[in-house]
């Protein structure tokens, strides 16, 4: 399924407020099982959308890690937070790098 960016984003824009006040909900009062649901969904969503295709998450996202991201990953591969961090993570000062 190809994605209309350009549409997207408008729809994005225009319902902003309503989004964020719907999450904030959310976050107040989690529904039971939260997470199985929000795997179920990404399954179903990835089934429809061929990354290759499109690459907008590459082309404009950078991804952020905090420190409880960084010791789950280094140990999940052997290494020590320090040296993971060393190999593979950069500091951006624009967007102020590894957040805290």
């Amino acid at each position: 399924m190809q994605v209309n960016l350009r549409s997207f984003k408008q729809k994005v824009r225009y319902h902003k407020s309503a989004f964020k006040r719907y999450l904030g909900k959310v976050e107040k009062n989690p529904p039971r099982n939260l997470d199985k649901m929000a795997e179920q969904i990404d399954a179903e969503v990835w089934k429809e959308i061929d990354c290759l295709s499109c690459a907008n998450c590459c082309k404009s996202m950078t991804p952020t890690f905090n420190k409880t991201d960084v010791k789950r990953i280094s140990t999940h591969l052997g290494v020590t937070p320090a040296a993971f961090t060393e190999k593979w993570l950069t500091y951006d000062k624009k967007r102020r790098g590894l957040d805290e």
